[in-house]
């Protein structure tokens, strides 16, 4: 299933202080020297030792992150994050370099491991259960980025992880927003124009497209007339408009609060996405500067849509699939063909009642299996699995993900014949 939801949910409840707090987040920080403890890229489970095949970082917001899987092939946090066996952590950026008590820390960072049915860490610097101790240390040294994770449950379960990818490249970024005088790298601007009105959206976080502005720490909103954006000084007493916003629910508008200040935006005829704005704006008290110059997004840009090959892995061995067949003429129990245009289809056997779109495991069901050609994977044959399958019987089209945590991965997205 998807976590990206799940990171800014994490985020939305761990940051407040990290807000208020003057921590100097956005400067570089003194190579460390690397701990020298775990072997890179393994999480061990009490004895059971799992090797992350795929590990990547990368920015989320305005937050270092790194991430582990044990599927291969992946080389984005992005996708590492939507497997179902999962490692991450985001953190502020003062915490590089230090290790911190994961029980006490309360600077900004989130953790989630994620391991067959019977583990689930979902932690953060202001959500703390499941866990009784724990730490962890994230390092980035010479392009590397590293981290070394140790955990114990509530349920005496011990946890030890090293997660090691290369670093993500750090930008040069002259464009700087502050507020309340906290002044970060402006590292998002959105723009719309109509009907002789232009409103201008700018926020600290690392995102690319208008639609994920919500999930930004804080964002903030400046509309004028357009005939305006010539370069001169506009009062605040004449703009249409301005606001902050954060993920937490705070709101300041200008015309709530006595605003003063100026705002400076200049624009190119021949470039409607270049803006180049200055803005010192005073609500009652708190205060908004912005520096900006460079090529806005506009608001009606939409993300393309992610979409994941039709396939299974077995043994190694990749397989395109082509159409599906779902045949319910076996009372309570449906079956799921998957077939390739030539070779070993892909037959998913469960209750009907788990064809609801969540994640269901073989301890869920005796009488649920996956089979590809010889191999059968279930409860009695001593697999561990899960199967995700959802079905939109009005516009005959299903979705379906397997994986046995061990390198069979199967996943469908299409029309299918449903056989009543």
């Amino acid at each position: 299933m998807k976590r990206i939801n799940i990171l800014t949910t994490m985020l939305a409840t761990a940051a407040m202080a990290f807000i208020s707090c003057d921590k100097n987040e956005d400067t570089p920080v003194t190579p460390q020297e690397q701990p020298a403890t775990t072997e890179q890229n393994i999480i061990t489970i009490n004895d059971q030792k799992i090797a992350f095949k795929s590990a990547a970082a990368g920015m989320f917001m305005e937050y270092p992150i790194i991430a582990a899987t044990p599927v291969e092939g992946l080389s984005t946090y992005e996708d590492i994050i939507s497997e179902e066996d999962v490692f991450y952590i985001f953190l502020a950026q003062d915490l590089i370099g230090k290790e911190f008590d994961l029980m006490k820390e309360t600077k900004d960072f989130g953790l989630y491991i994620s391991y067959g049915e019977d583990i689930y860490v979902e932690f953060s610097s202001d959500y703390k259960e499941g866990v009784k101790d724990g730490s962890a240390t994230v390092t980035n040294v010479n392009g590397t980025m590293s981290a070394t994770v140790t955990l114990t449950l509530t349920d005496d379960t011990q946890i030890r992880l090293n997660a090691t990818a290369a670093a993500p490249a750090i930008e040069e970024n002259e464009n700087t927003i502050s507020w309340n005088n906290d002044e970060k790298p402006l590292r998002a601007a959105f723009y719309t124009q109509e009907n002789g009105l232009t409103v201008l959206y700018f926020t600290p976080g690392n995102i690319n497209w208008f639609e994920e502005i919500y999930d930004a720490t804080y964002y903030v909103a400046i509309a004028v007339q357009t005939k305006l954006c010539d370069g001169t000084d506009i009062d605040a007493e004449d703009l249409m408009y301005a606001f902050y916003e954060d993920a937490y629910g705070k709101i300041v508008e200008s015309y709530e609060v006595n605003t003063t200040g100026t705002v400076n935006i200049l624009t190119d005829e021949s470039d409607p996405t270049y803006y180049k704005v200055s803005a010192n704006l005073d609500f009652a008290g708190e205060t908004l500067a912005i520096s900006y110059e460079g090529n806005a997004v506009s608001t009606k840009d939409k993300a393309p849509e992610e979409v994941k090959p039709n396939q299974y892995t077995l043994d190694g061995n990749t397989v395109a699939l082509a159409y599906a067949v779902l045949n319910q003429t076996f009372g309570d129990l449906w079956m799921l063909e998957l077939y390739p245009e030539e070779g070993t289809a892909v037959r998913i056997t469960m209750p009907k009642t788990f064809y609801d779109g969540n994640a269901h495991g073989f301890s869920q069901s005796e009488d649920m299996n996956v089979k590809i050609g010889s191999r059968t994977f279930s409860k009695a044959n001593g697999d561990s699995g899960t199967v995700t399958v959802s079905v939109n019987e009005d516009r005959g089209e299903i979705e379906a993900s397997f994986t046995d945590y061990a390198g069979c991965n199967v996943y469908f997205k299409g029309g299918a014949s449903i056989v009543k």
